[in-house]
């Protein structure tokens, strides 16, 4: 099933691929090992269990070595098991994997504020 697109996300994409060129939605990595001895077993309909091993950032741009991430409340988001993940999912990214991690609101998307960090970011690397 695709994520539906919000207003922000639409307007993310249009952002980075004016800046890099092409972005890669919904970018997969692979979750690390040391993380599943926390992980509690879930198990599947079929009663088989159920192995997470994959996280997913909302934008990433490879080349550059830069993960975005659209934060708000709402489906993915609510809890603590939600956001506890989403804590060892931006560890890993930024230690294990090297990347930079930008973190933003919907409100900061569209009103310039993420498009001006973006930029403040990519001149930071030049």
């Amino acid at each position: 099933m695709a994520k539906k697109l919000t207003e922000a996300h639409l307007c993310m994409e249009l952002i980075l691929k004016q800046m890099f060129g092409s972005a890669c939605a919904e970018w997969h990595i692979e979750k690390p090992d040391y993380l599943e001895r926390w992980r509690k077993v879930k198990l599947t309909k079929t009663g088989k269990i159920r192995k997470p091993t994959v996280w997913r950032h909302d934008y990433v741009v490879p080349m550059q070595k830069l993960a975005i991430e659209i934060e708000g409340i709402g489906k993915g988001h609510m809890g603590i098991a939600a956001f506890l993940d989403n804590m060892a999912k931006y560890n890993a990214s930024n230690t294990v994997g090297g990347f930079s991690l930008l973190r933003f609101t919907p409100e900061m998307v569209l009103d310039g504020r993420a498009e001006a960090t973006l930029w403040a970011w990519k001149k930071a690397r030049t």
